[in-house]
């Protein structure tokens, strides 16, 4: 009977938990409160990406201050079309949103391998780099200043974007993640990287010294009491 029984046990070894539940594409799918733990399989190589979108939070608000302050310098020492100034000054008022949203998403993403989330991250990670590759390399040729912070908060942006690109490939590895979103998560890490190249070779590229020299002088002669009394 004893041997019965230890057969028994064999068989049947306890009970089964079955598997475990499936963790939702986007934190936008879950309930509140209810996401406690990462995909299996997944595990977030870059922890201290947190603190980093932490701090580059505030960051964002003091250099998109300090671009509206030398946006309206520059709409009052320059002249150059109306139209523009109120381009330029939608533009800075997108940054912060945009910033937001990739904050938002890329937390969600890197932390619990979220595909949906992970490809937002990278796409507006690719829509902030177009408008502050603009400010940097279109627009930034009044005061140094404005050069200084623009690179370093592309700088940053880029190295977050590609922590949110390592966590990526480990989603792509996850049974869990079908074939439609292997292709969008691909598409998006593509194409920030593709945006990377292009503002690398940007900045590797000699800017032109005529335009800036010109633009100086402009600020020079508006500025001169002589140029206000004409």
């Amino acid at each position: 009977q004893q041997q019965q029984q230890q057969q028994r046990e064999e068989e049947q070894p306890g009970v089964d938990e079955g598997p475990a539940p499936e963790v939702p594409p986007s934190i936008l799918c879950i309930p509140p409160l209810s996401l406690k733990q990462p995909q299996n399989g997944y595990i977030n190589v870059t922890p201290w990406v947190q603190r980093l979108f932490f701090v580059h939070t505030y960051f964002v608000y003091i250099y998109v201050f300090y671009m509206f302050v030398l946006a309206f310098y520059k709409g009052y020492a320059l002249e150059y079309p109306r139209y523009r100034l109120w381009l330029e000054m939608l533009m800075l008022t997108v940054i912060p949103a945009l910033q937001h949203i990739r904050f938002y998403f890329g937390h969600w993403g890197c932390e619990y391998g979220l595909v949906w989330d992970l490809c937002l991250f990278c796409i507006f990670g690719s829509l902030t780099m177009l408008l502050l590759a603009y400010f940097l390399f279109f627009q930034a040729y009044v005061m140094p200043l404005d050069t200084n912070f623009l690179q370093a908060a592309l700088a940053i942006l880029v190295f977050e974007g590609l922590c949110g690109c390592v966590n990526g490939l480990q989603t792509l590895k996850l049974a869990t993640t079908t074939g439609f979103q292997v292709f969008l998560l691909w598409v998006s890490m593509v194409s920030f990287l593709g945006f990377c190249c292009l503002l690398t070779k940007w900045q590797l590229s000699p800017h032109g010294e005529v335009p800036v020299t010109v633009s100086l002088l402009s600020v020079v002669q508006a500025m001169s009491p002589s140029h206000r009394s004409g």
